[in-house]
């Protein structure tokens, strides 16, 4: 089974159980609480957005709630199943789609804002510059790449070091030097961790209590989740790409 089917059908059943999405997935609430509030920032035209590979997303779902035009697409049933579970949960009004990265179903320069999240790594360094472009094909103004953060100082490092996915050779900086890329800036999200999963990494861990040593606890719920938000926008773009548990790129087109 594969890593996004577990933890769907684990969302299901806590919910099922009378349990608050916010409680059980606090870590992966408030960094994209952050990173949507960080592309609904972006200068836009009509506020359009698209995610590729979407599966299990809240950014999107986020992005609907504050009243844009959103789109996903992932070439996997499970992951359209639990998106549009999602999508449900919240009450957004995003419309996904099944379909192939390499052929997204849309014109050239159609959406404003076209992402992705912890796809392209699964693929080879070719068609990783081939997703890209496609990508680039249809945004109109921003495209947004990110990859897990191999760093030993971030906040991914253990759970990649541990995991059981399949991660290729990926290089944001050596992918956007084959891009035509107009302008390019940095950033990453997800700087905070349960205690639980920083004692897997003591040099991370190191870095993150010298800063905030009252984070350092391992019971978090939806009570926390402003307080995280609010530290983590803090924090330097250079700081959250370094140490964050994703790293992503924001390229105009």
């Amino acid at each position: 089974m594969e890593y996004l089917e577990k933890q769907y059908l684990s969302v299901k059943e806590s919910i099922a159980k009378g349990k608050i999405f916010e409680d059980i997935a606090v870590f992966k609430v408030y960094p994209q609480k952050v990173f949507a509030d960080t592309l609904n920032k972006l200068n836009t035209t009509n506020k359009s957005f698209l995610e590729v590979g979407c599966g299990g997303s809240l950014s999107i779902h986020y992005l609907s709630l504050m009243g844009h035009t959103t789109y996903g697409v992932d070439l996997s049933s499970t992951s359209i199943e639990y998106s549009n579970y999602l999508k449900n949960y919240f009450s957004s009004k995003t419309s996904f789609v099944k379909a192939d990265a390499f052929n997204l179903p849309y014109d050239d320069n159609h959406i404003d804002v076209v992402y992705s999240i912890g796809m392209i790594e699964h693929f080879d360094q070719a068609d990783q510059i081939k997703l890209c472009n496609e990508m680039m094909r249809v945004a109109r103004k921003y495209v947004i790449v990110g990859i897990p953060n191999y760093s030993s100082c971030s906040a991914a490092y253990s759970t990649l070091r541990d995991g059981d996915e399949d991660h290729l050779d990926c290089s944001l900086d050596k992918l956007i030097a084959t891009l035509d890329l107009r302008k390019v800036t940095f950033d990453g999200r997800g700087v905070f961790l349960p205690s639980s999963i920083l004692d897997n990494n003591s040099e991370y861990k190191s870095i993150l209590l010298n800063i905030y040593p009252d984070e350092y606890k391992d019971e978090y719920n939806k009570n926390d989740i402003k307080r995280l938000v609010a530290r983590e926008k803090k924090l330097t773009p250079q700081f959250r790409r370094k140490h964050g548990f994703v790293e992503y790129f924001i390229g105009e087109v």
